[in-house]
């Protein structure tokens, strides 16, 4: 063909910005010619603390339900609105406390798709720190 076009969905780390990520596109392109790169839109990486009040609330609530338990900061490949209130100043989490799999890829492979389902076991145990949490947390 004449000309072919393609659009890249890129999620941006915290602390990169997308003039780095143009910059690694066209340095990965390094060598092609005549083609044209265009930001059609952008978000900055949205954060939160991993210190403070209520992710030591998290980490102590899930310590006393189960000893081995750990915090793991992790980032997803999906969007959240917690950036809006991440923007207004206020910590914000996707935290989901579920108990130990033995095969987290195949957990992560329901996630959102076909037969979409998690263990009663671990709809109770996530109650079970929820209310821990806002008990504690809140008073």
């Amino acid at each position: 063909p004449g000309e072919c076009s393609c659009q890249v969905d890129c999620r941006i780390l915290p602390g990169v910005t997308p003039e780095m990520v143009r910059e690694e596109v066209l340095h990965i392109l390094f060598g092609l010619r005549d083609f044209e790169m265009e930001i059609l839109q952008t978000h900055p990486a949205s954060e939160s603390p991993t210190a403070g009040a209520l992710y030591e609330t998290f980490d102590r609530v899930l310590k006393d339900l189960d000893p081995k338990a750990k915090m793991i900061p992790s980032m997803l490949t999906g969007a959240t609105d917690s950036r809006f209130f991440r923007d207004r100043g206020a910590a914000a989490y996707g935290f989901q406390p579920l108990l130990p799999v033995a095969n987290l890829s195949e957990y992560l492979a329901r996630v959102h798709g076909h037969n979409e389902r998690i263990a009663a076991e671990d709809l109770l145990f996530g109650a079970r720190v929820l209310y821990r949490v806002l008990k504690d947390f809140c008073g």
